[in-house]
């Protein structure tokens, strides 16, 4: 059904947002497209003045 289909990649821009929901949505994404039509996942951190660590979210 969806085998002449290109790959896509999923761009998540996000500001200040919680851990969390970030994770849930990057799962979600995974979950429901199709494996060999997902080729990558990207994070955009849009100048967010959290303190968060860049490497916290490296972990996943």
């Amino acid at each position: 059904m969806f085998l002449n289909l290109p790959q896509l990649s999923v761009i998540f821009i996000f500001v200040n947002e919680a851990l969390s929901v970030l994770l849930r949505s990057v799962h979600t994404a995974i979950q429901r497209t199709p494996s060999h039509l997902l080729k990558e996942i990207i994070l955009v951190d849009d100048h967010s003045n959290s303190c968060k660590k860049p490497s916290e979210m490296s972990y996943f």
